[in-house]
């Protein structure tokens, strides 16, 4: 388990498209950013536009006074995909902990699968079906942040105890994600 020193690193495979990947059993660490090459930008791009939605929301006059409109489109100009072996395995762990808890209470609680994620259905739409557990309601979202906060995430995954700090916590503390780059956008920084 995560955190309780010895790991066995060679249980969780690393995605097979990664720089890295184990070989020979090794125990692997390691954490890097990786750019896109320019021929995966239009398919984010792609992505990117089947998630748009154009509706105002107050955040955005709120979190953006200078540039209240939702913009026109968005240009995708660079793709950095993290690679963090650590943080890879505590997430496949958490998700395997999620799906066993869900097929063992399956028939005793009101759990109900979203399957219409505007974010889940334009990835699938661009990149073909990615394996996504719908039995927990595993989706691809957006987080809004800054590349400095957005870099340290990479490093070190979401902290709890800086939730709010940049723009509130309407629901309570806690990670905020949408499912729309819209959405997300409120929440960014240039």
């Amino acid at each position: 388990a995560p955190g309780s020193g010895s790991v066995d690193w060679t249980s969780v495979p690393f995605p097979k498209y990664w720089r890295r990947s184990l070989s020979g059993g090794a125990v692997a660490n390691f954490a890097e950013m990786v750019q896109l090459g320019a021929d995966q930008l239009p398919l984010f791009q792609s992505f990117i536009d089947a998630t748009y939605v154009n509706k105002w929301t107050r955040d955005r006059a709120k979190h953006n006074p200078d540039e209240p409109n939702v913009p026109k489109h968005y240009k995708v100009t660079q793709v950095i995909r993290n690679e963090s072996s650590r943080g890879w395995q505590e997430y496949c762990i958490r998700r395997a902990e999620m799906v066993k808890g869900r097929q063992d209470a399956r028939s005793t609680d009101g759990f109900r699968e979203f399957g219409a994620i505007k974010s889940a259905l334009g990835w699938t739409s661009v990149f073909g079906p990615q394996g996504l557990a719908s039995e927990c309601n595993e989706w691809y979202l957006f987080h809004g942040t800054s590349l400095r906060v957005a870099k340290m995430i990479c490093g070190s995954s979401f902290k709890m105890s800086c939730a709010g700090s940049n723009t509130g916590t309407l629901y309570g503390k806690g990670t905020y994600c949408a499912e729309s780059i819209t959405k997300a956008d409120e929440y960014s920084r240039a």
